[in-house]
C-alpha cells in the first residue's frame, strides 16, 4: 500500500477531528508524495524523510512549522507501523526551534485596535462588522480564549447576567469566565437574528478571521509582523494572560488553563510586562553636552 492510499484510511479514524486539522494531513501526504513520489509505506527511509523536509523547508516560515509538518508524518507512519504496513518505523531527525520570548500588546494598543474596530463600515452576514468584530475581540481580550474555541461558543453558553463557559480546545475541559457589562449589552445586540454559534460567518474560507484581522490591524497602524497574521487572535490571548499575570500569576495561569505557573510565563507571559531579565550592576552617570 502507498501512502496516498493509506490515507483515507487514516483520515476515517479522525473524523472528529477539525477540518484544518485533516486539512494539514492531506497536505503533509501532498507534500510527502511531491518530494518522494507515491511510494510504498515498506519502502520509505530516513533518505525519504529527508527530501520531505527539503520540499517543507522551502515553504515553511519557522522551525516551529518545520517541526509540525515533520510531527504529523511521523503520525501517520507509527499508525501503519502498529498495524504492520511498516516494517520498521524510521528515524526522524529532531528540529531544534528558535525560543521566542512571548509578546503581547500593550495597553495602548489595544485601545488603538478597538477604536478602529468601532468604525468599522459593512457587516459581517447580517450582523454589523463593528458589532460582530468588537464583541469577537472584546471576548477575546477579557478571556484568552483561542480562536477556534471562540468560533465554536455557543449562545447556550452565553450568561446574560455576565458570564461565559467555554471549553479550552487542548483539555476539552470547562471554564467560566465573568463578563463585563460593556460586552454583554454587545452580546445582546448580536444575538439577532438566532442561529446557534455567537460568532457564525458566510465565509469558506476557514482562514478568513486570522486574514480579515491581519488586515484590520495594518489599517489600525499596528506594527505586527506579516508572518504572524495567523497568530494576531494569540497574541491577544497572550495579552489578557500578560495582564493578568501582572495583577496576579495564580489567577493567569488559570486563564491559561495551565496546572503550573512556571508553564504561563514560559509560554504566554511578555516579559516586557513581567520578569524581564534586570542585571544588578552599578549605574554609570551619563554627561550630556
Amino acid at each position: 500500500m502507498t501512502i496516498s492510499q493509506f490515507l483515507p484510511q487514516y483520515l476515517v479514524l479522525r473524523v472528529s477531528h477539525s477540518k484544518q486539522y485533516l486539512a494539514n494531513v492531506r497536505l503533509c501526504v501532498s507534500r510527502f508524495v511531491e518530494a518522494n513520489g507515491d511510494i510504498f509505506l515498506g519502502d520509505i527511509t530516513e533518505e525519504h524523510i529527508g527530501r520531505f523536509l527539503a520540499v517543507v523547508g522551502k515553504t515553511a516560515r519557522s522551525s516551529y512549522t518545520l517541526r509540525g509538518h515533520l510531527a504529523m508524518l511521523k503520525a501517520i507512519l507509527n499508525e501503519a507501523f502498529n498495524i504492520g504496513l511498516l516494517p520498521r518505523l524510521p528515524r526522524f531527525p529532531r528540529i531544534r526551534l528558535e525560543k521566542r520570548d512571548p509578546d503581547a500588546w500593550t495597553i495602548e494598543e489595544v485601545q488603538k485596535l478597538f477604536k478602529h474596530v468601532w468604525a468599522l463600515p459593512g457587516s459581517v452576514g447580517v450582523i454589523p462588522a463593528r458589532l460582530w468584530w468588537g464583541s469577537l475581540l472584546l471576548t477575546n481580550y477579557y478571556t484568552g480564549l483561542r480562536l477556534s474555541a471562540l468560533l465554536n461558543v455557543t449562545w447556550f453558553q452565553i450568561d446574560f447576567r455576565g458570564f461565559l463557559r467555554a471549553y479550552t480546545n487542548k483539555n476539552k475541559r470547562e471554564q467560566t469566565f465573568a463578563l463585563p457589562q460593556d460586552l454583554v449589552q454587545l452580546l445582546r445586540e448580536i444575538q439577532y437574528p438566532p442561529r446557534e454559534k455567537v460568532w457564525e460567518h458566510p465565509y469558506r474560507d476557514p482562514k478568513w478571521p486570522c486574514k480579515a484581522l491581519r488586515r484590520i490591524v495594518d489599517r489600525a497602524g499596528i506594527p505586527a509582523p506579516k508572518n504572524l497574521h495567523g497568530q494576531l487572535f494569540q497574541k491577544m490571548r497572550r495579552t489578557c494572560i500578560t495582564w493578568t499575570a501582572v495583577n496576579d500569576l495564580n489567577m493567569a495561569t488559570r486563564v491559561a488553563g495551565h496546572a503550573s505557573p512556571d508553564t504561563t510565563i514560559k509560554h504566554y507571559v511578555d516579559p516586557r510586562m513581567l520578569g524581564a531579565i534586570t542585571p544588578i550592576v552599578p549605574r554609570i552617570n551619563i554627561k550630556t553636552a
